[in-house]
């Protein structure tokens, strides 16, 4: 057995031990991708969560979970459902992409992977929070929020940032 300790935020904000224990012939960590018959998205769903257990190392699958055109009738039976939060906290994902279908989002979870840069929002307008902490990012640039024009909570710490511009809009 080999023993994994580390520590781990809880809902509380608070950071919390933990101790995990593998098999020594266990395989290595397998990658899952959005999308797959082990991560399926519905494109009904209004709230995607992959946390963690899946190491996801690639935003995708998306396409579907876009503003539904949707008739009057069909109106009373929907209920306009579009994804709205897509949770992504603690895999593998390296860059943001693969999201300008999803419009009507108002949270976006990329806490802990390994984002290096702020880059292809413009399609969120209607985001309201935005987690990047514990990411690899190095610099906020000029215009990289600049969509996000009803953003009121935006999560950077735990980054390697060195200089932050262009946040006179937000």
């Amino acid at each position: 057995m080999i023993k994994h300790v580390g520590q781990i935020l809880n809902e509380d904000g608070e950071w919390e031990e933990y101790v995990e224990e593998v098999e020594a012939d266990k395989p290595p960590i397998a990658y899952t991708y959005m999308g797959s018959e082990a991560c399926p998205i519905e494109p009904e769903s209004e709230v995607v969560d992959f946390c963690m257990q899946y190491r996801i190392p690639k935003i995708e699958g998306l396409e579907e979970c876009k503003t539904l055109k949707v008739s009057f009738l069909s109106y009373f039976v929907n209920r306009f459902r579009v994804l709205q939060k897509l949770g992504l906290r603690k895999n593998l994902v390296k860059k943001i992409e693969n999201i300008e279908h999803c419009t009507e989002l108002v949270e976006l979870e990329l806490y802990d992977n390994r984002i290096t840069k702020i880059e292809n929002l413009e399609p969120l307008s209607k985001l309201i929070i935005l987690d990047l902490a514990f990411n690899a990012i190095k610099e906020v640039t000029p215009g990289c929020l600049d969509s996000l024009v009803n953003l009121k909570k935006l999560y950077l710490s735990a980054n390697k940032i060195k200089k932050i511009q262009g946040l006179d809009k937000l």
